[in-house]
C-alpha cells in the first residue's frame, strides 16, 4: 500500500482483503500515512487480527500500535518471520507493547527497527523478546537510534545469542554511541562464520582496531 492517505478508500482495501485472511501472508505500508481516523485504525486491527498466516508485517505511521501488535500476538507470532517498525516514531509505552510481540514470536528471521529516538528501557526490553528467536535471526536492522550504554550492552548481548545472524545494519548520527561499537563487534563473534553483510554507517577511524578483531579471525 502506498501513495500518501488514503482516507475512506483505507477501509474498503481492508475489508476486500479479508477475503484472503487465510493465505495474506505479508502486510506492507509503502509511503503510506493512517489517518489518525478510530475507524482507520479500526479496519486495520480487524484485518490483522483474524490474518492467521501473516509472515511480514511493516507496521504504518500514525497508527494506534497497541491494539495491532495483541492482535499479531493471537492471531500471528507463530508465523511471523519479518516485522518492520520503519518510522513508527514509537514511544516509550508504544515501545514496551511492541516488545512483547517479538517475545511471543520464536520464528523470526529479519528486524527491522528505525527512527525511535524517544524509547529507553523499551529498546532494552525489545532486545530482550528478540532472544526468543535469537536461534533462527538472519538479518537486524537498526537505523538513527541513539543507543547509550545500558541499550548497547542489551543489544550486544542480543547479537551474542544469533548465531546464525548474516546481515547486519547500524547507523546512528549520534557520537557517543560510536564509542559502544567495541561490545556490539565482540557480540557479533559468535555469528562471524555466517555474517555476509556488515553495514555500520557511523564507524570512525578510532573504532577501526575493533572492527579488524571481528574480521581478521
Amino acid at each position: 500500500m502506498g501513495n500518501g492517505i488514503l482516507g475512506e478508500g483505507f477501509g474498503m482495501i481492508c475489508n476486500g482483503l479479508k477475503a484472503s485472511l487465510e493465505s495474506l501472508q505479508t502486510i506492507k505500508f509503502n509511503n503510506l500515512t493512517v489517518p489518525t481516523v478510530e475507524n482507520e485504525n479500526i479496519d486495520l486491527n480487524s484485518l490483522v487480527k483474524d490474518c492467521i498466516s501473516l509472515k511480514e508485517i511493516y507496521l504504518p505511521q500514525n497508527v494506534k500500535h497497541y491494539l495491532i501488535i495483541d492482535h499479531l500476538k493471537s492471531s500471528s507470532s507463530k508465523s511471523l518471520e519479518f516485522i518492520d517498525v520503519f518510522k513508527c516514531e514509537l514511544n516509550e509505552e508504544q515501545g514496551n507493547s511492541l516488545a512483547d510481540l517479538p517475545e511471543e514470536c520464536k520464528s523470526l528471521r529479519e528486524f527491522s527497527f528505525a527512527h525511535d529516538y524517544q524509547l529507553y528501557k523499551a529498546f532494552e526490553k525489545i532486545c530482550q523478546g528478540l532472544l526468543s528467536s535469537s536461534h533462527c535471526l538472519l538479518n537486524i536492522t537498526l537505523h538513527n537510534c541513539c543507543l547509550n550504554g545500558d541499550q548497547t550492552k542489551n543489544f550486544s548481548i542480543l547479537l551474542k545469542e544469533c548465531k546464525l545472524l548474516q546481515q547486519i545494519t547500524i547507523n546512528s548520527h549520534e557520537k557517543y554511541f560510536i564509542k559502544e561499537f567495541k561490545s556490539i563487534f565482540q557480540g557479533l563473534q559468535t555469528s562471524k562464520n555466517q555474517l555476509t553483510s556488515i553495514i555500520i554507517e557511523s564507524l570512525d577511524i578510532d573504532n577501526a582496531p575493533d572492527l579488524d578483531f571481528l574480521l581478521k579471525y
